[in-house]
């Protein structure tokens, strides 16, 4: 007896026939997706380190413990330097680097600080730094909106300690140097004002982060002096 049941239709050819244009077709296609895949893994590739087990932050006295946060995980240059807790996380990978190209990365009795205002010998022998984002490449410094805020800009050459953007060297003190250990001073501010100009949390909270100052002149104690901190 015959079997009543229809036979369903083979959807599949039994062979891949191809003319050369499709077949230039999907190669283009093929090496489009291939290549996307590549570019997002490069573009990523900076973020996908683990998370930090060091991190600077401040001593902290009125205004609570804070440490370096690049605001809400944005990129690019300008991106606010807040302060925020203690999280560990990728927005946190924030290291003094020290600038042997600027000073021999010491203070000296003639750098970095402009002769005559007395700032040399105040902080003789301190670190001549910046503060670099290994998450993505630049360091703190001046907002380019507001320059008494911090912000990421373009960091230096550590071989000649010059190209980065405007207030991205810190002097950050140490003991048995001139300043106070971990006080860290503005260069571009203290230049400026011919006397210390710290950077200070005293505008930002734990849970409120936002940006810290460049130019403070008021010394707020703990929250303008920074150090790593390890979980």
């Amino acid at each position: 007896m015959p079997n009543s049941k229809t036979s369903k239709p083979n959807l599949v050819p039994s062979k891949l026939s191809l003319t050369p244009r499709s077949w230039a077709a999907l190669v283009a296609v093929i090496v489009c997706l291939a290549g996307a895949g590549y570019l997002g893994a490069k573009q990523l590739s900076g973020f996908a380190a683990t998370a930090p087990t060091e991190i600077i932050c401040s001593h902290g006295t009125a205004n609570g413990v804070v440490c370096l946060n690049r605001y809400r995980g944005e990129t690019g240059a300008n991106v606010a330097v807040v302060g925020y807790w203690n999280s560990y996380d990728l927005n946190e990978r924030f290291q003094f680097q020290s600038l042997p190209g600027l000073c021999g990365g010491h203070v000296t009795t003639n750098c970095p600080f402009t002769v005559g205002t007395g700032l040399n010998n105040r902080y003789l022998g301190d670190d001549v730094v910046q503060i670099r984002d290994y998450g993505t490449g630049l360091c703190v410094g001046n907002d380019v909106f507001d320059a008494s805020k911090t912000a990421e800009e373009a960091c230096n050459n550590t071989s000649t300690g010059s190209g980065g953007g405007n207030g991205t060297v810190f002097i950050h003190n140490t003991a048995g140097h001139g300043g106070t250990p971990d006080y860290t001073e503005s260069r571009y501010w203290s230049n400026y004002y011919k006397s210390p100009a710290w950077l200070c949390s005293a505008n930002g909270y734990p849970n409120d982060p936002r940006p810290l100052l460049t130019n403070s002149r008021t010394d707020f104690g703990g929250d303008c002096q920074w150090h790593y901190v390890s979980k």
